[in-house]
């Protein structure tokens, strides 16, 4: 993972997503940035099967 290991601040390793598949991550400019590749677990698609990233992302 490239989350920082600061104080503990960060889990190690992050859940699954609601589908079963691993969370992305990584670090972009002043932080992590999560992510899931919805119901398909492939970039891209619509509906279930779109990408969902943190609510800080734009």
């Amino acid at each position: 993972m490239c989350w920082p290991r600061a104080a503990g601040s960060w889990p190690q390793q992050l859940p699954r997503d609601p589908w079963g598949h691993p969370y992305g991550d990584e670090l972009r400019g002043e932080g992590p940035v999560v992510w899931s590749l919805g119901a398909d677990g492939r970039p891209g698609g619509e509906g279930t099967d779109s990408d969902l990233f943190d609510a800080q992302q734009k």
